[in-house]
């Protein structure tokens, strides 16, 4: 995230969570980091679109500021940490 945050788009696993955000933002580029050639193709676009790189850098700061701030990541853990009973009753109902 802090690499995000400098504004730098990011080359990133494409099964992790995290994933999502840069798609949907277009904050750097995920790929199966099992696959060669895809990789490669993501570093040779990063090494001939400087454009693109810096597009996608933008996005990135975006990214951080709307879905990855303080806001929206620490107040459902604060929520949660005042009252985890009321939580843990709505997402593990009791039979």
């Amino acid at each position: 995230v802090e690499y995000l945050w400098a504004g730098l788009p990011v080359v990133y696993n494409n099964y992790a969570e995290l994933a999502r955000y840069i798609e949907r933002y277009e904050a750097g580029w995920t790929v199966d980091a099992s696959d060669p050639t895809a990789i490669k193709a993501v570093v040779r676009e990063i090494l001939t679109h400087p454009a693109e790189v810096a597009r996608r850098g933008a996005n990135a700061q975006r990214l951080v500021r709307e879905a990855l701030n303080w806001e929206t990541t620490i107040t459902p853990l604060d929520r949660f940490v005042r009252d985890p009973d009321r939580w843990r009753a709505q997402r593990f109902p009791t039979p």
